[in-house]
């Protein structure tokens, strides 16, 4: 099962319950019922998200999309997908 890290969110969210928390799962979850899969495991820690997906093809998605957003290539790193989104940039710092 692949597991995708993405750096989404400010570093000061650490809730599963942070709106945006519930949104960005909530999405994954609907996607997961169309795919006939489920997310199996899902945290937030300092904004970074990590979550582990039972279906390849939709992982493929979920990638192509990000990427699409990001304008990077996911970097894959011994089986877990890194992916840097936070606050609509690439390069990890905040817009002033």
């Amino acid at each position: 099962m692949p597991t995708i890290t993405v750096e989404l969110f400010d570093l000061s969210v650490n809730s599963l319950t942070h709106p945006d928390v519930v949104r960005f799962r909530g999405a994954l979850e609907v996607m997961a019922t169309e795919y006939g899969t489920k997310l199996s495991h899902f945290k937030v820690s300092n904004g970074v998200a990590t979550f582990t997906i039972d279906d390849l093809e939709m992982c493929a998605e979920i990638l192509r999309h990000m990427q699409v957003v990001s304008g990077r290539r996911p970097e894959i790193v011994m089986e877990t997908v890194l992916l840097e989104v936070r606050n609509g940039r690439t390069d990890g710092k905040k817009d002033p």
